[in-house]
C-alpha cells in the first residue's frame, strides 16, 4: 500500500530551517507532499521533520525533490516536496499546477526538473548540510 500525504506546518519541526550551517531561522509555513508508503502520523514519527537525519539515506535531486529508492515497493520510489504557503493562493488553477500537475507527473515517474520546474510558484529548495555522525541534514538558502 502506498500513500499522498499532504502536511502543513505552521511552526515546530515541521518547518525547515534557513543557511547551510547552525539552527538557522524557520523558513516559515510550508506545505509538504509525498508519496510514502506509510501514511503520515505524529503517533509514530512518520511526518516530514526536522532534523532530518532521521530519514537517511535520500536523494535530493536538483535541490527540489528528496528520493528514497525502494526496490521491494511495487508502487515504486518514495519521494516529498515542499511548498512554501506564503506563495500560494485558493486560485484553483495555481493549486492544480503546484500540487495536482507535479504529483501527477511524479508518479508516472517524470523527472524532478521537469515535474518541479524553476518556476513553480513556492517550492522550497533544500540542499544537504553535513550533521553529526556523518549524517547529512537539509537546510534552505534564503
Amino acid at each position: 500500500m502506498a500513500f499522498l500525504n499532504f502536511q502543513i506546518s505552521l511552526a515546530g519541526d515541521g518547518v525547515p530551517r534557513v543557511g547551510a550551517s547552525g539552527q538557522g531561522e524557520p523558513l516559515g509555513p510550508v506545505l509538504h507532499l509525498a508519496h510514502w508508503t506509510c501514511e503520515f502520523s505524529f503517533e509514530y514519527d512518520a511526518y516530514v521533520g526536522f532534523p532530518a537525519t532521521g530519514w537517511q539515506p535520500w536523494l535530493n535531486q536538483a535541490g527540489r525533490l528528496l528520493r528514497w529508492e525502494d526496490d521491494e515497493s511495487p508502487f515504486g520510489d518514495e519521494w516529498t516536496y515542499s511548498l512554501r504557503l506564503d506563495a500560494l493562493s485558493t486560485d484553483e488553477g495555481l493549486l492544480r499546477r503546484v500540487v495536482l500537475q507535479p504529483v501527477l507527473a511524479l508518479l508516472e515517474g517524470a523527472q524532478a526538473e521537469q515535474a518541479l520546474p524553476d518556476d513553480l510558484p513556492g517550492l522550497v529548495r533544500y540542499v544537504d548540510v553535513p550533521a553529526a555522525d556523518g549524517l547529512q541534514d537539509l537546510r534552505v538558502l534564503g
